[in-house]
């Protein structure tokens, strides 16, 4: 029977809308393929299509999208008009199916369709934020109820918080945002070439790097004020996606000699980057949204994958990382001064240094990495559906 589950290939459909997150979507698509599972990722038009080499397919979907207010976090696709949504629907309810996979809460309802058309496919619910609105969440919830089979969260606090709402016991894996395998190590440069080339630092500056969305709870205005304070050899390198607020990008410029902003790089480039920071900052301080409050940042795994050293809030699972991996070190974000005592002492001792870069790279290559933490999902799916089928 063990020998007969393993080796039964899925026909996986992933339904990823949610482009600042769509690495989740890609990540999963790719070990599920490279296990043998047939897999199309339907995904939002957005010219990231995946490259010739994956071996998944990639089914790209043109569909308006729309701001609502004012968050970065908020521009989510929708589907406008019956045409278009009969438009879409028609794409992924071709084809057989055995598993449908709804990559946050703005796709689980028409993820929920498509699984119950499709021969009753399992639906996995693979919630990408908390929902802080209580009449989202509530629908959340119900729909949840109703339909999922399984669900993966990316922190633990996030995933109680959900299934204390729920009905009926759902199958849960605990999934944080990683990096895939494969992520090298050594600096290549590039960072430290733009920053030669664009404002003239040379190769013995040390660079505190945030890499990321601007986010209002980020701390990144006291950050950039507080960095006027530090080592003429230290700067503080933004590489930031996303929509940057006026306000900002003013305190920004009134900061420029000490704050440097690296325009957005795709994400084939972005570890390159990365590898050559001293340091990276996780400041997420501020626990007014349920997402800083429980957050599991997926650059604190980025951060371990490329030997970067991290200094991190104090969030349970920052905290955890910090000291399951010895790869970083958590401090007050709000604390000027431990903030300014941690920086300075990991940038000016080389031996702090590397001893941590080492340790966050061997947990990333032990076990912080997503082909390693999605294995039992992918194990949970093919025994469900090998269940169901051996009952039709």
């Amino acid at each position: 029977m063990g020998a007969v589950v393993r080796n039964m290939q899925l026909e996986i459909k992933i339904i990823n809308w949610y482009l600042p997150r769509a690495r989740q979507g890609s990540n999963l698509a790719g070990v599920l393929a490279d296990q043998g599972h047939s897999v199309t990722l339907y995904q939002m038009n957005d010219h990231q299509n995946p490259q010739a080499a994956t071996k998944y397919k990639s089914v790209c979907i043109d569909i308006p999208r729309f701001l609502k207010g004012r968050s970065p976090f908020s521009q989510i696709p929708f589907v406008k008009g019956g045409l278009r949504r009969v438009q879409f629907l028609l794409k992924p309810l071709k084809g057989p199916c055995d598993v449908v996979i709804a990559m946050g809460y703005e796709v689980l309802s028409t993820a929920s369709l498509i699984a119950k058309r499709l021969h009753r496919a399992l639906l996995v619910y693979y919630p990408l934020e908390c929902n802080d609105d209580q009449a989202v969440r509530r629908r959340e919830q119900e729909l949840c109820t109703k339909h999922v089979d399984i669900m993966i969260n990316v922190e633990e606090n996030r995933l109680a918080l959900l299934k204390t709402a729920i009905k009926r016991d759902i199958h849960s894996f605990i999934v944080p945002n990683a990096p895939r395998k494969g992520i090298g190590v050594e600096p290549r440069g590039q960072l430290k070439a733009f920053l030669l080339q664009k404002y003239g630092i040379g190769s013995d500056a040390r660079l505190v790097l945030f890499s990321g969305v601007y986010h209002p709870y980020a701390n990144l205005e006291q950050l950039v004020s507080w960095s006027a304070k530090w080592d003429n050899r230290v700067f503080l390198v933004l590489i930031l996606t996303g929509p940057i607020p006026e306000p900002f990008k003013s305190l920004i410029n009134i900061n420029s000699d000490r704050v440097k902003i690296v325009p957005s790089v795709s994400p084939e480039n972005l570890y390159e980057f990365i590898r050559d920071a001293d340091i990276g900052l996780l400041p997420y301080e501020d626990d007014r949204s349920e997402n800083v409050k429980f957050c599991s940042p997926q650059k604190m795994f980025d951060y371990l994958a490329c030997g970067v050293p991290f200094v991190g809030s104090q969030r349970p699972i920052i905290q955890a990382v910090a000291e399951s991996t010895c790869g970083g070190v958590c401090v007050n974000m709000k604390n000027e001064e431990q903030l300014y005592n941690v920086i300075h002492e990991l940038c000016f001792n080389p031996v702090s240094l590397r001893t941590l870069s080492e340790n966050g790279r061997k947990a990333y290559v032990e076990y912080w990495n997503y082909d390693q933490l999605v294995s039992p999902v992918i194990e949970a799916l093919t025994r469900m559906r090998h269940r169901m089928i051996s009952r039709l």
